[in-house]
């Protein structure tokens, strides 16, 4: 018997985030690095007002580019352009996504 391990399946889903400008950005699952830094932001709770806000945006830009269709974020134009509840949104929505994803990965 033998046994097929299709991991394309897996890549399918995305977090669909329609940006200010009405742009749709079809954000695909975390890569190992934005898993780190979800992690690392997650045990921080000590870090100075402006360095926390640096890391925010920093994690925002990396969810952002992880995207299907190819835009590239830079950290200027996340920190200067979208407004802190936007940047803490798409953090939340994608950390939900996330989860999602650990408690049904296919």
């Amino acid at each position: 018997m033998n046994k097929i391990l299709d991991l394309s399946v897996f890549s399918e889903d995305t977090l669909d985030i329609t940006m200010p400008d009405g742009f749709l950005l079809h954000v695909k699952k975390p890569t190992q690095s934005i898993v780190i830094s979800m992690m690392e932001l997650s045990q921080e709770k000590d870090r100075e007002p402006a360095q926390m806000l640096e890391k925010l945006n920093e994690l925002c830009v990396k969810i952002l580019n992880n995207n299907k269709e190819g835009r590239n974020f830079t950290y200027e134009e996340v920190s200067m352009n979208l407004e802190f509840p936007l940047i803490t949104a798409i953090i939340q929505a994608y950390t939900d996504f996330t989860k999602e994803i650990q408690s049904n990965p296919t």
